[in-house]
């Protein structure tokens, strides 16, 4: 029961609980470019560092669409230091 309270009361709280925006800086932290080709259309995606773990960036010329973490290949979120991956 405590917990139903708990998740309830957050949930009403959380349209006034924003995340502070900062600036990322993408030369600073890119640690790979990735250009997927298909047959008609090819893409980029970026391989970024943020806050000590690596993800993915999906962008348009416009704006990101979207950012995915990424995993090793045994299953754990991939760790970074700035624009290099840790072992």
């Amino acid at each position: 029961m405590k917990t139903g309270v708990w998740i309830l009361m957050l949930s009403a709280l959380s349209p006034w609980v924003q995340a502070a925006d900062r600036p990322i800086q993408l030369n600073q932290n890119l640690i790979e470019e990735i250009r997927v080709e298909g047959q008609i259309q090819a893409w980029k995606l970026y391989k970024i560092c943020l806050d000590g773990a690596a993800y993915y960036v999906f962008p348009l010329p416009t704006a990101p669409t979207g950012i995915a973490p990424v995993y090793t290949k045994f299953g754990k979120p991939e760790l970074c230091q700035g624009n290099q991956v840790k072992p």
